[in-house]
């Protein structure tokens, strides 16, 4: 009985030794190994001489071939040795199965720890037990989950069993065997619907896992020119988005500005303290975030601005005028260069004059531009600077 035992195993481990064809190649060597006595079956039916078991670790992600063997039929019983090398103790075995009649490999859900030296199974009565069951795989996981974001994102997809490929497709598509490899994150720029489907041979194909991604970029951020700070004179206040295309809408209330504030079309006169705040817009993006600025102007009445000895903008008469205004200047005690401009409503110089004055002159503005071309009717800003003086008053032209 134990010479009849020895050789069956001595033909089991020659049978085991002749390599069928399958598509892993040649094992990796290594000096220590353990060895699995095993029983194939496939789909509930013995395996037949011919059919190859595998045995693989994953080695940074990839499946490297620690051993194979090819079952042999003896004694109604579908086994072979199979040895397996292994560096230490503690490494995970997955086991394939090549079904030679079909062409077709298999992947065995169960696992079993590496023991060099060790064994598993034993024959007859105790082998270790390959059970193939064709089924179907779980849905593969898309992380981020898809979402709403304003910048491209970077997306993993992995699959729950050991070995399964995951196909993917980007249109909505549901994927097939013909479809995208994933093999590392894919980055996704634009709005889409990311599809992955799990396939491993020998198995229904798994569910469709599906994500979908809005990306939506942000307007950029408006910015004030002059920045806001405290000035002695009015300013022009310039804004600029760098996003091409972008609507700025603005407030000088202080209430945040939506799309039914007023729309910012070019520079503006700032000639008193006020909080500006800005928000851009663009169809199909993210506005962007309010921005704001302060700036902090001296203030005077008209009627303290007349007594005020000081230098400055004493008088405009008439006011409201049609034909011309004469503008009463008080300037420093000493000659010194000054400069008088005519700004409107956008913040446009429309009329500039300067030179040199001391104490009191007066400039009369005719309401026409420096081409002599009639401007038209409506509030205009005169601003008379000397020095580091500056003064503005506001005109009318009927």
């Amino acid at each position: 009985m134990q010479k009849s035992l020895l050789i069956t195993l001595c033909v089991i481990l020659i049978g085991s030794l002749l390599f069928a064809t399958d598509p892993w190649g040649e094992p990796v060597y290594y000096p220590g190994s353990m060895t699995v006595m095993a029983q194939v079956s496939i789909n509930g039916s013995p395996a037949a001489s011919g059919d190859v078991l595998g045995a693989f670790v994953y080695v940074n992600g990839d499946p490297e071939l620690r051993g194979k063997a090819s079952v042999m039929v003896i004694n109604d019983i579908s086994g072979c040795i199979l040895q397996v090398f292994c560096p230490a103790n503690g490494e995970i075995i997955h086991f394939r199965v090549w079904d030679e009649d079909v062409q077709l490999e298999y992947h065995i859900l169960e696992t079993v720890n590496s023991v060099v030296n060790g064994e598993i199974g034993s024959y007859p009565d105790d082998l270790y037990q390959i059970n193939v069951e064709a089924g179907e795989l779980l849905a593969p996981e898309i992380s981020p989950p898809g979402g709403v974001f304003h910048e491209a994102q970077t997306v993993s997809i992995t699959s729950p069993t050991a070995g399964a490929v995951i196909r993917y497709s980007l249109n909505g598509a549901d994927p097939t065997q013909s479809s995208s490899l994933y093999s590392s994150p894919i980055v996704i720029h634009q709005s889409c619907v990311l599809k992955a489907r799990a396939f491993l041979p020998g198995w229904d194909p798994g569910p469709v896992a599906s994500a979908e991604f809005s990306i939506i970029n942000q307007v950029a951020n408006p910015v004030f020119t002059p920045a806001a700070g405290s000035y002695n004179y009015p300013i022009v206040l310039q804004m600029f988005c760098a996003t091409s295309g972008a609507t700025i809408h603005y407030s000088l209330d202080g209430s945040d500005p939506g799309e039914e504030t007023a729309i910012y079309t070019g520079p503006m006169l700032i000639s008193q303290t006020t909080l500006v705040k800005a928000r851009a817009y663009l169809n199909d993006w993210f506005p962007s975030e309010v921005t704001s600025a302060h700036y902090s102007l001296p203030s005077a009445t008209e009627e303290e601005v007349v007594q005020n000895p000081e230098p400055g903008i004493l008088s405009i008469y008439p006011n409201p005028f049609n034909r011309e205004a004469t503008i009463e200047l008080h300037g420093k005690g000493y000659e010194q260069a000054y400069y008088f401009r005519i700004y409107n409503l956008k913040g446009q110089c429309v009329f500039s004059t300067s030179g040199l004055a001391s104490g009191t002159f007066n400039i009369v503005w005719d309401g026409k531009d420096a081409m002599g071309i009639r401007l038209p009717r409506g509030m205009y800003f005169a601003s008379f600077s000397q020095g580091d003086l500056r003064f503005v008053r506001k005109l009318i032209l009927h």
